[in-house]
């Protein structure tokens, strides 16, 4: 059995994570990997590439054709955070248009409509005092307002995806992939929102630097990597495996629509 768990973040976190996983009387080996490992696995077609993550937060993974791996921290030091990021990103580009040392934003106007607040200083005035809240469900609002061409959401946006692609670049860089040609698995809510603006930012810093990357979007249930990477280890994966997995998986029916601030994704 293999669990691709969110938060088997570090190796100190096996132990507690361990023995949750000991509850279920499982008899044989049990394996536990960072969440990321199982979208890898569940997107890629061969036995080595990369994913990259946006969704509330953000995540690189890779293995290399020698089966080393090697991924981020998933603490958003040094990489992209995904909705949280681009939020974080829009605060920013609102503070900076009030201090006036950019162009009035739209994306000012629409969070004082969302928050309730009559003037930017008092919307900020909440957020800094426990008032009100920006969060990653608002994320959909600055990709929205991107693809509207305002400049501060494009830069939000920009300078997010920028990073996600350079968390790529490192990952391969670290695993000696930078020359080779390899799938870039897309996982996360952010990339499947398929905002050109980010679409486009994240694809052209990629390139820039690793010309041999091939993007491919995440189009399982990440659960189905973790059986593949179960099968892996005991020589099972064999040719048709993934689509039967597929095919099972989608007997239970669709999951529900993910809902973003009213926004359907």
């Amino acid at each position: 059995a293999t669990f691709s768990m969110a938060g088997m973040d570090w190796p100190s976190d096996e132990a507690r994570l361990r023995s949750c996983t000991q509850t279920l009387g499982i008899a044989g080996q049990v394996s536990i990997v960072n969440d990321s490992f199982g979208a890898l696995r569940a997107g890629i077609t061969q036995s080595f590439g990369l994913v990259n993550n946006a969704g509330t937060g953000g995540v690189t993974a890779g293995r290399n054709r020698a089966g080393r791996v090697f991924r981020t921290m998933a603490e958003g030091w040094g990489e992209g955070n995904g909705s949280s990021g681009l939020v974080t990103a829009a605060a920013h580009e609102m503070a900076l248009a009030h201090h006036g040392q950019v162009a009035p934003t739209a994306l000012t106007q629409e969070f004082q409509r969302l928050s309730g607040y009559p003037t930017a200083l008092g919307m900020f005035e909440a957020m800094a005092r426990g008032g009100w809240e920006m969060g990653s469900h608002h994320a959909p609002i600055v990709l929205d307002l991107a693809g509207r061409g305002d400049p501060a959401a494009i830069r939000a946006t920009v300078s997010v995806a920028e990073q996600h692609a350079r968390d790529v670049i490192g990952v391969a860089r670290v695993l000696d992939m930078l020359d080779d040609e390899a799938e870039v698995v897309l996982a996360g809510s952010v990339h499947a929102h398929a905002n050109p603006v980010w679409t486009a930012a994240f694809a052209s810093e990629l390139y820039s630097s690793f010309a041999g990357a091939r993007l491919v979007s995440l189009d399982v249930p990440p659960v189905i990597g973790s059986v593949l990477l179960s099968a892996d280890a005991v020589g099972l994966s064999g040719s048709g495996l993934k689509e039967r997995l597929r095919e099972g998986v989608s007997q239970f029916g669709q999951a529900p629509p993910m809902v973003w601030a009213g926004v359907e994704s």
